[in-house]
């Protein structure tokens, strides 16, 4: 190698000692890098189960959330998970749905529900 490809190696070398150095001594990074990761992962694998579900629409974290809340409930109601499962099915657009709606006694939200659902499904061809 030549003197300047010494030079830069060193450089590199020595830089990278510094953050590992710099990392080490503030765990406030480390955690923070974590923090990042972990969130993006999270997004990730809801989006990801957004699709799964058959959902062509407008990904919406708080909306999938709301929807997936009934669902949720509906399955601590009936202790069956057929019932999970038949509910999110097709992005929420199914009978089960419904029926959980009227389970839980959401008929007062059931407008804002659908609507929801709508903009989740999307349109189809």
């Amino acid at each position: 190698m030549g003197i300047n490809t010494d030079r830069s190696l060193t450089a590199c070398t020595e830089a990278i000692e510094e953050l590992a150095r710099a990392v080490t001594m503030n765990p406030t990074i480390i955690l923070t890098v974590l923090l990042v990761a972990a969130s993006a992962s999270e997004q990730g694998d809801s989006k990801r189960s957004f699709s799964d579900l058959g959902c062509m629409g407008v990904y919406d974290k708080a909306k999938f959330a709301r929807l997936d809340r009934v669902c949720e409930e509906c399955y601590h109601l009936f202790r069956e998970s057929v019932v999970l499962t038949s509910c999110r099915s097709n992005c929420f657009k199914n009978e089960y749905f419904a029926g959980c709606v009227d389970a839980l006694l959401l008929r007062k939200d059931q407008q804002r529900l659908d609507t929801m659902v709508d903009l989740l499904y999307g349109k189809r061809r």
